[in-house]
């Protein structure tokens, strides 16, 4: 600390919370390498998850299969932007946001009942909520029956990432390639993985 501030240095900004790639997010990484004299741990940890998340990765021309996020609080749904960092690692696992790309990446504010007019048609539904361990999909529509329309629902594609319970805000940020995994497990397109913060509600 002392070496920095004699260097007139008394903060850094941390800005990984604006980046809306994954990997980009996980480089911050760097720094933080830096700063705790890790550099070559640091750097060797990012090129060990960029390679695996790269070898994961699916082609975005090939997604055919929509998805929304996350529930409503109150009369209102607010819906991650198109060019938000969640977005993109669940597109990057093959599958393509029902809404249309904008330049914002600030959450999209839609009214409860149009999400649940598009909750008839798109293919998965994957929320991250703060829930009791055993929450199930009979907890979730007794939150409210009219999930029972969304076709994700009807499928058994509603795919959960407990918040509680998973350490998604905790570990998530570097690991990357995990949540990948859990997300092209729950849509098929891996088979031999165990799930850690994305799983298939049951």
């Amino acid at each position: 600390k002392q070496t920095y501030r004699s260097q007139g240095i008394a903060s850094f900004y941390i800005a990984e919370y604006l980046e809306t790639n994954p990997l980009a997010r996980l480089e911050w990484i760097k720094l933080f390498g830096v700063l705790m004299n890790k550099t070559a741990e640091a750097n060797a940890y990012f090129e060990e998850v960029e390679n695996a998340y790269q070898s994961l990765k699916q082609p975005r021309t090939d997604s055919s299969e929509t998805f929304i996020l996350n529930l409503p609080f109150k009369e209102s749904w607010h819906m991650p932007s198109a060019n938000s960092l969640i977005v993109n690692l669940i597109q990057d696992a093959g599958l393509r946001y029902y809404y249309p790309p904008g330049g914002s990446t600030e959450n999209d504010l839609h009214s409860k009942e149009s999400v649940w007019n598009d909750g008839a048609y798109a293919d998965y539904w994957i929320i991250m909520a703060s829930r009791p361990p055993e929450f199930s999909m009979n907890d979730l529509l007794a939150e409210e029956p009219v999930y029972k329309t969304f076709k994700a629902v009807k499928e058994q594609r509603v795919i959960f990432c407990n918040t509680a319970t998973s350490g998604y805000f905790q570990r998530g940020v570097v690991e990357p390639q995990v949540m990948l995994k859990d997300l092209l497990l729950a849509t098929g397109r891996l088979a031999d993985h165990t799930p850690v913060y994305f799983d298939l509600l049951k």
